[in-house]
């Protein structure tokens, strides 16, 4: 059940060029905070999830959301990409979700805040300022 999303684009993070990620913190079946990134397809395949999330009028803190792999094969060897599916939360579950949400600390990892960053969607997402670095003329 996610308590925080972000979908941005965002360059130079992790060992990688410009590309869009998503990053979900979340609570797991036994009650602890987990966070996952994905980039690249697995990013166009939740887009489409959250069109019908939004014909639904539901956001991704109102949902059980899913991710399975699916293998594919190129050229370079195989690799994954994830596709998504949700369960909307009962009304117990979301409140106790959003009581849990409320008790914790703003979510984020400082590895993933980057100054050349695009943020098109954020829910419960809330990093502090980045700090502004000063470039000066040589």
């Amino acid at each position: 059940m996610p308590v925080t999303a972000r979908l941005s684009s965002i360059g130079e993070v992790l060992g990688y060029d410009f590309r869009n990620w998503v990053e979900f913190y979340f609570i797991n079946q036994l009650g602890q905070v987990c966070s996952l990134l994905f980039h690249g397809y697995s990013v166009d395949n939740l887009r489409l999830t959250f069109a019908d999330m939004h014909y639904d009028r539901i956001d991704f803190t109102q949902v059980k959301l899913s991710a399975a792999p699916e293998q594919r094969t190129n050229q370079h060897g195989s690799y994954y990409l994830a596709s998504f599916s949700y369960e909307v939360l009962t009304e117990k579950e979301s409140k106790a979700l959003q009581a849990i949400t409320n008790a914790l600390p703003p979510l984020y990892r400082e590895d993933t805040l980057a100054t050349l960053e695009t943020t098109t969607l954020k829910q419960n997402y809330d990093p502090p300022e980045m700090k502004k670095i000063e470039i000066r003329a040589a």
